[in-house]
């Protein structure tokens, strides 16, 4: 015998912390183990679009004990079980209509409540002895009420048109609650192995910024509603929608929700705004010119090709995400559509030709504005079972105006999907890759990307030269230089190459063989390098076979070049700027700064203002100025600009700085 303090798991209340007595009851039970196997088949059937949720409900299925269906409270769906005061049978009656037609005692007559404490009240017959039956005084668990809702809401014709439904959703502890009931209630109901619903998606749980379970004790609770009064429910559905798949639990931060979700929307607006302003100028119509019509007329061009490539792909990818239940593989999808694709180089790379106004030129601007038209149209009908009410005003605005008729789920996704261009997508494709080695070139240089360049080389494989060359006007375009090179030789490219072998990584991967390897290695140079690098397989060094990953590329920029390197692509950028390349340099400065100023004074982008003024210059910028300031007044989109050194006096001009100088400007 021992007597001594044992430290053990004990049951706790999740409500109030309280600790709780186990007691042995009598109560009602449902014997699982007898209907089990039909249970499993059933929920075999179903469409559970992740395995982990899937296994875990079909694992505590195959382990389900007996379910304990009554409690002893007051409120709830009595249990219809009469017992015998006499000879102790018990019957259930499953009607008013049947309790009525057996009752002895009806206290509160034949329409009595059926809840408690009327349903104590009444007293039937025995049918086995004719004594007096009484009710158990229990209620059933709010379970069985969930389980039972689809056959106790509807009417026979209605449970037998709707069920199985097609799909429900629900939080992951529900494959042993809500889940559970409806499919074990209906397999007993059916005597046969069917669940109620054809697809049930279990999904995570909303927790705090920290990742912890939101609990009013712990003062971490964010109120739904009050997210929905204090920001916009679109950008909050997109936010919860994204961030993880739906089968994990989402870590709900305000602040992030304010950050990328909120700028896609707001992209998405500013685009639609964008069309609608530039359009209305030039006549656009949406009905009439379409991606078909331009198509026609042979009004498209790469870049065109390019965006709708992108966007049939993003169709397809929504789609398919969506199908299967992975919304933050196809809100990601919109993402990129919205932000890469329209936003930062569609728009960039065809604003220049917005901006000619020549008559001549507006069956260009026309399809500029199909293909824009196309795109946005296609992504508002993606996105709105995400964003409902931004998509549906952004539609019926801007495809609809003054209409506002059908609403947009009831119209429906249009027919059809634009014709994709292997070859477009992969030209821009690579542009965008060589700009991106551009611009690291440039961060290393500190040159600006606003400052034009002379030139830039790009280095590719033989193979890769005839998509190098179709790429060269929107590299030119992406990278701000005046010409492009393409060179598949190493000896041409204006860097030397030398692939070196680091001891560490050596060391870790060969151990005690380190000596023997590095003596065999050789440094590669030039070419050879090159060539190494881009295969990316294992060098061979004497018996040895070094990984790629145990090596170096070290790149030595030629005198006036600086290098760079993305994906596989070399580009080597000339650092060497004259006056003219720095005047047109200086002319974006000046006139982003100017645009900047419009946009914050409030002038609509479209409108022609009368004049832009520039005070505070120095002579040198003066003097490479003023034979620009038409090209300024066309960037602008001003009559006229006015340059001086002086500034004049009054407190309406807005200060900037140029370069660490401040210049002080005005636009009217």
């Amino acid at each position: 015998m021992s007597a001594g303090k044992i430290v053990h798991d004990y049951p706790i209340c999740w409500r109030s912390d309280d600790r709780l007595v186990w007691l042995a009851r009598r109560e009602y039970f449902y014997w699982v183990d007898r209907v089990r196997p039909e249970v499993v088949k059933a929920a075999k059937k179903v469409e559970y679009f992740f395995d982990g949720p899937r296994n875990r409900f079909l694992a505590g299925l195959a382990e389900s004990p007996p379910w304990c269906v009554t409690r002893e409270r007051v409120w709830g769906t009595p249990l219809p079980i009469w017992v015998c005061e006499e000879c102790g049978e018990k019957n259930a009656h499953f009607s008013r209509e049947a309790i009525v037609k057996r009752a002895l005692e009806l206290p509160d007559g034949p329409k009595f409540e059926l809840h408690r404490p009327w349903m104590d009240r009444v007293v039937l017959k025995c049918q086995k002895c004719g004594g007096r039956a009484l009710r158990e005084p229990f209620v059933l668990d709010a379970w069985h009420n969930s389980g039972s809702a689809p056959y106790a809401s509807f009417t026979d014709d209605e449970f037998r048109q709707l069920v199985p439904v097609g799909f429900l959703t629900e939080a992951i502890d529900q494959t042993r609650a809500w889940a559970y009931t409806l499919l074990l209630l209906n397999v007993i109901r059916s005597a046969r192995p069917q669940a109620p619903y054809k697809a049930f998606l279990f999904q995570g749980h909303v927790l705090s910024e920290k990742g912890q379970k939101m609990s009013k004790s712990e003062g971490n609770v964010v109120w739904g509603l009050d997210v929905l009064r204090n920001n916009s429910a679109d950008v909050a559905r997109f936010y919860v929608m994204s961030k993880a798949s739906p089968e994990d639990s989402v870590n709900f931060d305000l602040k992030e929700m304010s950050g990328r979700p909120y700028q896609v929307l707001n992209t998405l607006y500013h685009l639609h705004l964008y069309l609608r302003q530039n359009g209305d100028l030039d006549g656009y119509d949406p009905a009439r010119h379409t991606v078909p019509w331009a198509t026609r007329r042979r009004l498209l061009t790469t870049v065109d090709r390019w965006l709708l490539a992108k966007l049939s792909r993003a169709d397809e990818t929504v789609n398919r995400s969506f199908s299967a239940a992975r919304f933050n593989e196809g809100a990601k999808a919109l993402e990129e559509l919205v932000i890469s694709h329209l936003s930062q180089t569609y728009v960039r790379l065809v604003r220049g030709e917005l901006w000619k106004e020549e008559a001549g030129e507006r069956g260009r601007r026309l399809a500029i504005y199909a293909v824009l038209g196309s795109a946005l149209r296609k992504t508002d009908e993606l996105l709105h079972p995400v964003s409902p009410f931004a998509t549906e005003y952004l539609y019926q605005e801007v495809f609809a105006p003054g209409a506002w008729g059908a609403p947009l789920l009831a119209i429906g996704k249009s027919r059809g999907r634009a014709a994709r261009s292997l070859q477009a997508e992969k030209t821009v494709d690579f542009a965008l890759k060589v700009e991106e080695a551009c611009n690291s070139a440039r961060m290393k240089a500190k040159l600006k990307r606003r400052w034009p360049l002379r030139s830039v080389e790009v280095l590719v494989p033989v193979s890769g030269a005839p998509l190098a060359r179709k790429a060269k006007r929107t590299v030119a375009l992406l990278c701000n230089v005046k010409g492009v090179g393409v060179v598949t030789s190493a000896s041409r490219f204006p860097a030397d190459f030398e692939l070196r072998a680091n001891s560490s990584r050596v060391g870790a991967l060969f151990k005690e063989k380190t000596r023997d390897v590095l003596r065999e290695l050789r440094p590669l140079k030039g070419g050879d390098a090159l060539r190494a690098y881009s295969r990316g397989r294992p060098v061979k060094a004497g018996p040895f076979d070094v990984p790629l990953s145990a090596f170096e590329l070290v790149t030595k920029s030629h005198e006036g070049f600086e290098v760079a390197e993305k994906g596989g692509v070399f580009v080597a950028i000339g650092k060497e700027r004259d006056d003219r390349l720095v005047a047109e340099g200086l002319v974006r400065d000046v006139a982003r700064r100017l645009q900047a100023l419009r946009k914050e004074s409030g002038y609509v982008p479209t409108a022609l203002l009368a004049y832009a003024k520039v005070r505070g210059l120095e002579d040198e910028d003066l003097a490479l100025l003023e034979p620009k300031k038409a090209e300024i007044a066309f960037l602008v989109r001003v009559k006229k600009v006015e340059l001086a050194g002086e500034r004049e006096q009054g407190s309406d001009w807005k200060e900037a700085d140029l370069d660490g100088r401040p210049i002080y400007l005005k636009v009217g």
